[in-house]
């Protein structure tokens, strides 16, 4: 009997140590363990802070007051966000530990329901909606639409809406102006109109959707009051809204299977997010646990990176998958006349589409079209819920003329046909923001 004790006791204490060695999500993400010394250093008013806290805080006294008090705030706010992003963190863990989550290949969703978004300045002195309503008249008959407006913007939207004999498949969700205002920091904050930007989408083995969330959209300082909160308007009894310890913009990630299922991210995501973990938290994140989330949240088997660029910011200007071991790339015809550094961001995403085990539909464009963001593969692909036609809203700029007087629309709209792919050209109002319809849109099913 005393042996079986003694081995039991042994078994718990191996269990208890195995336990504490196994490190949680917000450890191996390498957020700080409240209390812990740190490293301040930051930039005030053209001043370099190098600060061990607590240690240095006597140290304070030193610089002008403003400074000082900035500080101070600086401090506050790496506080209230290292329980943030610890509860963020502990809330996905919580998730991903039971449950195999999977995102969806855009081309094989539905468009059932939709996410928009209206920011003040998409409006025109006249109209409201002036930016989305050529895209809400062409969008499937059964597609529900839930349309974030700025509070102040409802009654004028809803009159459009109205108007357009819309109003039995568009759900508004009206949010207040963000504000923040504490000791010298200052910030206010409105809607976006970039609705792919604000999450991605995962379900579980049992139906359960997810809408996972980065820890803000804008602002970095004060992650306890993140400018993002009012997505979670879109929680229902089957859907769930998750933040997670990730600073990231949708656009700028897309999910293609070829003998696997590969997420390509644009470099910028890591930079930014790297970025914006020390401007919060006075940390780098360690890069092969943001992978490992990546995998984990979408279920991808591989993670490949590629290049950005200034006028490719994010991956969707460049490219989309179409379908299964395909997708499209632009290819300008006057592609000499490219950047470098848009070449190169192209010629990335080509070979890593190649290496990768894609083939590529090469959707034609010209180097204007790129340098005013105008992108013929910013599209919004789906399976017709219907007739199972694949289908895709292609956005639809002023029409070139190339060799032989051909028309690029035209040449546009014959390439994606012979890909197999019903083109809905829709007349895009949104790139004067530098964005097309994809950037616009987050389809929720």
């Amino acid at each position: 009997m005393n042996i079986i004790l003694a081995l039991t006791s042994f078994l718990c204490i191996i269990s208890i140590n195995a336990a504490a060695a196994t490190p949680n999500l917000s450890d191996r993400l390498n957020i700080p363990i409240k209390g812990q010394p740190y490293q301040l250093d930051t930039i005030i008013s053209n001043n370099k802070i190098h600060l061990k806290m607590p240690e240095h805080f006597d140290q304070l006294e030193k610089y002008p007051s403003h400074i000082a008090e900035n500080i101070k705030q600086r401090i506050i706010y790496r506080t209230r966000n290292v329980d943030t992003m610890s509860e963020f963190s502990n809330n996905i863990d919580a998730v991903i530990s039971k449950h195999q989550l999977m995102q969806r290949t855009e081309y094989s969703r539905k468009l059932t329901e939709i996410l928009l978004s209206i920011h003040y300045s998409t409006k025109n002195d006249k109209d409201p909606l002036f930016a989305h309503l050529p895209l809400l008249r062409r969008l499937p008959k059964y597609t529900k639409v839930n349309l974030i407006v700025p509070k102040r913007m409802r009654d004028e939207i809803w009159k459009e809406i109205q108007k357009n004999r819309m109003a039995d498949r568009v759900t508004l969700h009206e949010v207040d102006t963000w504000y923040l205002k504490e000791n010298g920091v200052e910030l206010i904050h409105d809607t976006t109109q970039w609705a792919q930007d604000l999450l991605e989408m995962a379900y579980d083995e049992n139906g359960t959707s997810y809408l996972l969330a980065p820890a803000t959209r804008y602002q970095i300082n004060d992650l306890s009051r993140s400018d993002n909160r009012y997505l979670k308007k879109l929680e229902n009894s089957t859907r769930k809204v998750i933040y997670l310890p990730l600073f990231f913009r949708g656009g700028n990630i897309l999910l293609g299977k070829s003998e696997k299922r590969i997420l390509f991210i644009g470099e910028r995501e890591f930079i930014n997010n790297r970025s914006d973990y020390h401007n919060s938290l006075f940390v780098h994140p360690n890069h092969d646990e943001v992978i490992s989330l990546y995998k984990k949240m979408t279920g991808a088997d591989k993670i490949v990176t590629v290049k950005n660029s200034r006028n490719l910011f994010h991956i969707d200007m460049a490219m989309s998958f179409i379908s299964d071991g395909r997708a499209a790339l632009i290819k300008p015809i006057d592609e000499n006349n490219l950047s470098a550094d848009d070449s190169a961001a192209i010629q990335s995403i080509e070979a890593a589409l190649i290496e990768n085990g894609f083939k590529i539909t090469y959707i034609p464009t010209t180097v204007d079209r790129i340098n005013t963001f105008k992108s013929p593969v910013n599209i919004v692909i789906y399976e017709h819920l219907d007739n199972g036609n694949t289908e895709a809203l292609v956005p639809l700029f002023d029409d070139v003329v190339i060799e032989k007087g051909s028309s690029l629309n035209d040449l546009i709209f014959e390439t994606y046909h012979n890909a197999g792919i019903n083109p809905i050209y829709i007349e895009n109002r949104f790139h004067s923001a530098k964005g097309n319809l994809h950037c616009a849109i987050s389809v929720l099913n």
